[in-house]
């Protein structure tokens, strides 16, 4: 199992049926989230992104600020 709480994989899959491909484990449910040219651009403008998880949890997707401070 990734200790890693994010990982990047070639295809979305659902995490019910496919315990051995997923990453995380065994999970009981999943989204999948599309991201438009303007939600990167809000990112790359240093805006985050809220994601309503299953009508009951919140995420927030954001851009890694670059080492160097630019």
């Amino acid at each position: 199992m990734n200790e890693e709480r994010m990982t990047i994989v070639n295809d979305t899959f659902d995490p019910e049926e496919d315990s051995t491909g997923n990453p995380f484990g065994k999970r009981w449910g999943g989204n999948v989230f599309v991201l438009a040219a303007e939600h990167l651009a809000a990112l790359h403008a240093g805006k985050a992104i809220a994601l309503d998880v299953m009508n009951e949890y919140l995420t927030f997707v954001v851009l890694e600020k670059p080492k160097n401070g630019q």
